[in-house]
């Protein structure tokens, strides 16, 4: 790993805004220039890329060097090493008494990220972000929770957001009892960094809810970002699966739970994906089928067997079928891409 632009001496920062980053030299530089402006020295930010061939590195180094005052540090790994030990390392790589996850392409208010912090230093060693549009029976903010009031179905929307990027902050001390282990078992999932969220709830941590309206800031999504119902991304299966077996793995000490729970939140969208990859040609995964149809019910269990006998055909045989099941889909199933 090669430090291009150190680290700021100073006091240890409050927060630690983590950024994994590749080929994305654009909408980096817009987060960091709506960043670096209006940071204290409580703030820190730490990019860390992921052996970009684009401009990347050049163009995060000026926007450092055109704002001293800022505590940003940029990092870049000599070749791509994959998502899930770029998460780590970013996580790894902040100083500060809590470390925060964010997507290079999240746009942050700054001047909320002083609440931010204020309600991080109430907070147990996870905080989560409640996003003003859940309206979750049962939940309001400022709350704390432990992992079966966690797991229970009422709050099943929880679940799903836990593993998103942006949405969870771990105190820096407790993320590194589970650090070790992340880099051993997390890596392939794309949720490798849950390891250390989820680990924690299994071994007793506290999860608070807070709110911060306005933290983001949502602008028109970009035209590449503009996907139809039925088009499908290289890695959402795997995001998915990856999801799953976290969850099921780091809750270890509540495995039935967290398996009903994921059965409940990711099976359907599974299949559906699945028929999509043979739609495109992509074949299926005989690991992700035989998981499938362990989980399933016995009302999708045929769904199951049916995509099974699919995956077993010729790609030229499997395609055009696959693709007519998608196509005639009244209701497919969202294909939520944020973390992945």
């Amino acid at each position: 790993m090669i430090c291009r632009v150190p680290p700021a001496p100073g006091p240890r920062p409050a927060l630690s805004i983590c950024i994994p980053t590749w080929n994305r030299s654009a909408r980096l530089c817009t987060q960091l220039l709506g960043l670096v402006p209006h940071l204290s020295d409580r703030v820190e930010i730490v990019v860390v890329d992921n052996g970009s061939s684009d401009d990347t590195l050049d163009a995060a180094a000026r926007i450092a060097a055109d704002h001293p005052a800022a505590r940003i540090s940029l990092w870049t790994n000599e070749a791509n090493l994959g998502a899930d030990v770029n998460y780590l390392r970013a996580l790894e790589l902040g100083a500060g008494e809590w470390l925060w996850l964010v997507g290079d392409d999240e746009i942050i208010d700054a001047s909320k990220l002083a609440e931010f912090i204020e309600k991080l230093g109430h907070s147990s060693d996870l905080a989560m972000l409640y996003m003003p549009d859940w309206q979750i029976s049962g939940i309001e903010p400022p709350l704390t929770l432990d992992v079966q009031a966690f797991l229970a179905p009422e709050v099943d929307m929880l679940g799903h957001a836990f593993l998103k990027i942006g949405l969870v902050a771990v105190r820096r001390e407790a993320a590194f009892s589970m650090l070790r282990q992340a880099y051993r078992e997390g890596i392939g999932d794309l949720h490798a960094y849950g390891f250390l969220t989820l680990g924690l709830l299994n071994a007793g941590s506290k999860l608070s809810m807070i709110e911060v309206p306005g933290l983001f800031l949502y602008p028109e999504p970009a035209a590449d970002h503009a996907r139809g119902p039925h088009t499908v991304r290289w890695n959402a299966l795997q995001g998915e699966m990856g999801a799953w077996r976290s969850s099921e793995k780091m809750l270890s000490n509540h495995r039935a739970a967290a398996q009903a729970r994921e059965v409940r939140l990711r099976l359907r969208s599974v299949l559906h994906l699945m028929l999509l990859q043979m739609a495109h040609g992509q074949g299926g995964s005989p690991r992700t089928v035989l998981w499938a149809l362990r989980s399933a019910s016995l009302r999708q269990k045929p769904i199951g067997l049916a995509i099974a006998a699919l995956s077993l055909l010729p790609p030229g045989i499997a395609r055009p079928i696959a693709a007519r099941i998608v196509a005639g889909a009244t209701s497919p199933p969202p294909i939520d891409e944020a973390g992945y």
